[in-house]
């Protein structure tokens, strides 16, 4: 009997020491040496060619603002969240067609909160609370969801949503089945969201893929996770980590006034990924530095980004298959000599719609 029980005890002492040692390996920390976040990285290091898209203005292509661009199948989709609509262009940057159909209809949205894109597949999220979906621009159906969010990622087995407000036993991220089915709660909190919460600059994105994986993570969190598509579970895969200049552990950025010059913590803002990469940037003294990270080999390039190809600044907000993707305003290339000097298109007018810039990695 006594036997028995000794054997129980390590076998259960077993079972919990491998279950550590596969979280530990699922799990990977990355330090970031932001120490050495003052030296400058060459982009041509990275990228073999930054190109100048201007955006054919004409109007029904006007766009008040971008809220969010995306490359798919040569195509370029944007939403424009002044004129509650999403804007199609070809890789030329010539308007192709406008998605714009507001009311109460199964057709018809009252206001896009956010868009994504397969193949000809385009799905559209309503404020109200459905998925518009049409497929080669043409209308299919609509379905309601029973939650708010935010933002939203198509995944290889249904969708991820960023969750707008949460209760305690709910989760930041919800996964979905392609109709729209929930079928699990991902990252639960301890607590709801809160009205003491300050605003915080900057655009933070949640969601990232590669080699068909889908990543997720919470504005400006040190954590990034990876979905199991089919299974509709997560593993802890990446911890930021910033030393002393980290956000203490379960904090909440939110709590603070980033723009505050008291603001004394690193975070992480954008996060991208490339084959073995991850491409993060973070601001310090409100100036954007960046982490090229290799992750096969655990090795950091970080500083203050350089664009030695043709000197515009980096400022690139979404990433694709082939690189990332920012824009700049016609007027402000217009007010500033150099800038046009450096991107050579010609006839740019005030109230031309924006230039895209477009970053193409090596292979």
């Amino acid at each position: 009997m006594k036997y028995r029980i000794i054997l129980s005890i390590s076998l259960i002492l077993i079972f919990f020491s491998c279950s550590k040692t596969n979280n530990d390996i699922s799990q990977t920390t990355l330090e970031i040496p932001y120490e050495s976040h003052n030296n400058f990285i060459m982009l041509s290091k990275y990228f073999k060619t930054i190109t100048f898209l201007p955006l054919e203005t004409n109007k029904e292509s006007i766009i008040g603002s971008i809220k969010k661009l995306k490359i798919i199948n040569n195509r370029i989709y944007i939403f424009d969240n002044i004129g509650n609509s999403i804007l199609v262009f070809n890789s030329h940057g010539q308007f192709e067609k406008k998605l714009s159909s507001m009311g109460s209809g199964p057709d018809e949205y009252i206001s896009i909160s956010d868009f994504d894109v397969e193949n000809n597949n385009l799905y559209i999220m309503d404020i109200s609370g459905k998925i518009l979906h049409f497929k080669n621009d043409v209308y299919v159906n609509s379905i309601k969801i029973d939650f708010t969010a935010t933002d939203f990622w198509i995944t290889k087995g249904g969708f991820i949503f960023k969750i707008l407000e949460f209760e305690n036993e709910s989760g930041q991220f919800i996964a979905t089945s392609k109709d729209l089915k929930i079928k699990n709660k991902l990252l639960p909190i301890s607590e709801p969201n809160s009205k003491k919460f300050k605003f915080n600059y900057g655009f933070s994105n949640n969601f990232a893929i590669n080699n068909s994986k889908t990543y997720f993570s919470q504005n400006f969190s040190s954590s990034i996770y990876e979905l199991d598509d089919e299974e509709f579970t997560f593993k802890h895969k990446y911890v930021l980590d910033f030393g002393s200049k980290g956000l203490p552990e379960n904090d909440n950025v939110n709590n603070y006034d980033m723009l505050s010059p008291d603001f004394k913590f690193l975070v992480r803002n954008n996060f991208y990924f490339h084959k073995n990469y991850i491409v993060l940037d973070y601001f310090h003294n409100k100036v954007r530095r960046i982490d090229w990270i290799d992750t096969s080999k655990n090795i950091h390039n970080v500083g203050i980004p350089k664009n030695d190809i043709n000197e515009i600044p980096f400022i690139p907000n979404w990433g694709f298959n082939d690189g990332l993707v920012g824009f700049m305003n016609a007027e402000q290339l217009i007010n500033e000599e150099d800038l046009m000097k450096n991107v050579k298109i010609k006839n740019i007018k005030t109230g031309d719609n924006a230039i895209l810039m477009i970053y193409t990695y090596k292979d």
